[in-house]
């Protein structure tokens, strides 16, 4: 099995907003299919498969916009980005997780303990990434909330590689 790397983006937060549930259930159809097809499905064959033949490296990166309220300093700024998309970082993973519980219960699966997230499977793993407003989609937003909204996201990054 060759290494296979996949992404999928939920983006679309409103300002200051961090639940990842409800920009997924915002997106297009074929945006959650792709997320169900290239994110999710791959953890749960991994930790369904019984000879153990593949593992999954998952990266959740989360991403703020730009603070530009007036009056704040440039360090209180960046430190709104940072609170802001740790917090995302934080509900993505979150999030991820308890779609991957879901799926391995409906599969029939042994469930994983929740209190470690991730920690307690052998097949995945998942790294959570707080990026701030440090890779903008738009760097220059102005007033057009529909182009910060594409700026607040959350990238999913799965890697697929075989047990070495």
């Amino acid at each position: 099995m060759a290494l296979a790397v996949n992404d999928v983006t939920i983006d679309g937060f409103d300002s200051h907003r961090t639940s990842t549930k409800d920009a997924f259930l915002a997106l297009p159809a074929e945006r959650i299919q792709q997320f169900e097809a290239n994110i999710l499905n791959p953890m749960v064959a991994a930790h369904l498969d019984p000879a153990g033949a593949r593992r999954v490296a998952v990266v959740v990166i989360a991403h703020s916009d730009r603070q530009d309220s007036p009056g704040m300093s440039d360090d209180a700024r960046r430190q709104d980005e940072a609170r802001i998309s740790g917090q995302r970082a934080d509900d993505a993973t979150l999030f991820l997780f308890n779609q991957f519980l879901d799926e391995i219960q409906r599969a029939g699966g042994q469930l994983i303990d929740a209190d470690g997230l991730f920690d307690n499977s052998l097949a995945v793993s998942v790294v959570r990434v707080a990026a701030g407003a440090g890779h903008l989609v738009h760097a220059s937003p102005g007033n057009d909330e529909s182009l910060r909204r594409q700026n607040r996201r959350v990238v999913f990054i799965a890697m697929t590689f075989p047990k070495s």
